[in-house]
């Protein structure tokens, strides 16, 4: 694809807009309908197996506090963090509509730890938090990054999700010489999980981390 620019390899806001699209229409139904949250969750994501990797990767305790950036309405990140380690999470999206539904199953559930708030990811401040977990179709993906790294505190934990195909050639390169960027930032970890997706594990080292000038 030599025609397109990388930024608009990377950002790709229309396919990620389709894809949160998508999980949205899912998790509407998982929510609703036990049956196909677990076929979808449990048996084709596996997503707690996937979580509880990350909560190792991120050493996610009872002490620490979680930002999740795209919850959708039915937020199994949170719920598996909270069951697992009892942190304190406060996850946000930008539709009215994921809110309403994620703070009634959350509810449901009886998860005190567990705050969902209507944000975006782009202004959202992140320097109360340990640990900033971003969603894959979360959009625009450079505006709500950027924000994450800079707000975020000295030894903060950023999770990525992205599709694997982002680490096929030129997508990986245009990842990771985003990353680059940021001299204070460290990738610690990629964690491969079933379905075609992955998690970056970054380490924020310093307290104030703004891109290289070049």
């Amino acid at each position: 694809m030599p025609f397109l620019s990388m930024k608009k390899i990377y950002e790709r806001n229309f396919f990620r807009k389709m894809d949160a699209l998508f999980w949205l229409i899912i998790d509407i139904v998982a929510v609703f309908v036990p049956f196909f949250s677990r076929l979808v969750y449990d048996e084709w994501l596996r997503m707690e197996d996937c979580v509880k990797k990350e909560i190792v990767a991120s050493k996610i305790n009872k002490h620490s506090k979680v930002l999740i950036v795209g919850c959708g309405p039915f937020p199994s990140t949170a719920i598996t963090i909270a069951r697992e380690t009892g942190a304190k999470i406060v996850a946000i999206d930008n539709k009215k509509l994921a809110v309403i539904l994620a703070r009634r199953y959350i509810a449901k559930l009886g998860l005190k730890t567990v705050v969902i708030c209507c944000g975006d990811g782009k202004i959202f401040p992140a320097k109360d938090f340990d640990v900033a977990i971003i969603n894959s179709s979360v959009t625009p993906r450079r505006g709500v990054l950027c924000n994450v790294l800079r707000s975020s505190e000295r030894n903060s934990i950023i999770v990525c999700r992205e599709p694997k195909k982002l680490s096929d050639k030129p997508l990986k390169d245009e990842f990771f010489n985003f990353i680059l960027q940021y001299k204070d930032l460290a990738i610690k970890g990629v964690i491969d999980h079933p379905n075609n997706w992955r998690s970056y594990i970054l380490l924020k080292e310093k307290k104030t981390s703004e891109p290289i000038k070049v």
